[in-house]
């Protein structure tokens, strides 16, 4: 019997949602970024927070509000 070299799986991982090439105007939407997971990906997202209640994604500035209740139910396919 042939020896196993790993027992790790791959990890696939989105960058901002992003599966198939850069959409720049769709990263760090929430929607896009469950569209990644519903696929299979792990995501690696940009969370930021100010002084408001809950997380805001984007990487330049703060684009999409998320509840902390959204990344805690995704956080087995989020990198943040």
């Amino acid at each position: 019997m042939p020896q196993r070299i790993c027992d790790k799986k791959m990890i696939l991982i989105s960058h901002r949602g992003n599966i198939q090439g850069p959409r720049s105007e769709k990263e760090n939407h929430p929607d896009y970024i469950d569209r990644a997971i519903e696929k299979g990906y792990d995501v690696e997202i940009d969370v930021r927070q100010d002084n408001r209640p809950g997380f805001y994604l984007g990487h330049d500035k703060m684009e999409h509000h998320v509840e902390t209740s959204w990344l805690v139910g995704r956080k087995q396919n989020l990198w943040i």
